[in-house]
């Protein structure tokens, strides 16, 4: 007997560079003393998040790294028919979430080829919000946890929830931006949950 396993795209998840992180850190402190500064983002997403803001003056800054992770991509999952372009890779946008205490991102999808979240600052446990939850009871509590919806091979939607909390503060997850996926509400802190997204195009997209 031999296994074959149809075709399919994935995700990656990576710890993003220190110094990357730092400069974020320092743009969210600086946006979150005073939120009049920003430029906001909102009507160009599909969030139900009050603040959201351009971060286009970071583009040059954290174009190197993001490329190098759409090339490690198009290495791990080559079969995409969106890889056919031999336009170069770039990073068309940037913008940061402050997600308060019970708002959401709905189901949506990007444009372009690869989109990211960086979970700058998560402040929940999963478990707690798991536990504490109004889903407590449910066979599938899902607060706090951002999730990919997707077809598989035999024509089914499907989910794979991910359960980032504060153990995923740092990381990035790169994904196609075809790709559907959701925030949930999450329940047990005041503070923002903060991320950072953005949208990787070949140039001749644009």
């Amino acid at each position: 007997m031999e296994p074959y396993q149809f075709s399919n795209l994935g995700y990656i998840i990576d710890d993003v560079p220190l110094d990357l992180i730092t400069v974020l850190k320092n743009k969210a402190d600086n946006l979150k003393s005073n939120f009049l500064v920003g430029k906001e983002y909102n009507q160009k997403l599909a969030g139900n998040i009050q603040h959201e803001y351009d971060l286009k003056d970071l583009i040059p800054t954290f174009t190197p790294y993001l490329i190098e992770l759409g090339k490690f991509y198009k290495q791990t999952f080559p079969y995409n028919p969106r890889f056919t372009s031999k336009s170069t890779i770039v990073l068309k946008d940037l913008w940061i979430n402050f997600q308060k205490k019970h708002e959401f991102n709905p189901i949506h999808k990007h444009t372009g080829l690869f989109s990211f979240v960086i979970w700058l600052d998560i402040p929940y446990d999963i478990e707690q919000e798991i536990k504490l939850g109004p889903g407590n009871k449910s066979n599938n509590s899902l607060s706090g946890h951002f999730e990919f919806t997707y077809i598989n091979s035999l024509g089914d939607l499907v989910t794979m929830p991910i359960p980032a909390d504060k153990k995923f503060n740092g990381k990035i997850c790169l994904f196609p931006s075809g790709m559907c996926h959701t925030v949930y509400p999450f329940y047990t802190s005041d503070d923002y949950r903060i991320t950072i997204s953005g949208n990787l195009k070949f140039s001749d997209q644009i």
